[in-house]
């Protein structure tokens, strides 16, 4: 699954806060995924879902996975699905990189939102005075 980036939230006690995770390079990246047609009668289609393993040290004030990076060496031979098991077992353990991350508005909250203003940075809470 290509990406820039994902969203997570940071749990505090005044509240949730999300964030904008990507590689400090900005460049994109792809997320490990399997995908299968829907079985739902309601709506037929493909559905996916993205792999996750335990996160990065740089992750771990957000959340403890994050998705599955897959590198682009191997990328490729994750798509194939002649791909040897060995092989497979070899990429699955990888894909745990360094990310940064930045906290972004609440407007990630709602779908109707969808415009590249939700990347951008909120800046940090604010503090409170009591």
């Amino acid at each position: 699954v290509p990406a820039d980036g994902f969203y997570e939230w940071e749990s505090s006690d005044d509240g949730k806060y999300p964030y904008f995770i990507h590689l400090p390079s900005g460049s994109t990246f792809a997320m490990a995924g399997i995908w299968q047609n829907a079985q739902d009668g309601h709506d037929p289609g493909l559905s996916f879902c993205i792999l996750t393993r335990s996160a990065h040290p740089s992750l771990l004030h957000l959340h403890h996975r994050m998705p599955l990076l897959v590198r682009e060496e191997d990328r490729q031979a994750w798509l194939d699905p002649s791909t040897p098991q060995a092989r497979l077992s070899l990429i699955l353990e990888g894909g745990r990189v360094a990310m940064d991350s930045y906290r972004v508005s609440k407007r990630v909250n709602a779908t109707r939102n969808d415009d590249p203003g939700l990347q951008d940075a909120s800046g940090e809470r604010q503090a409170t005075l009591f």
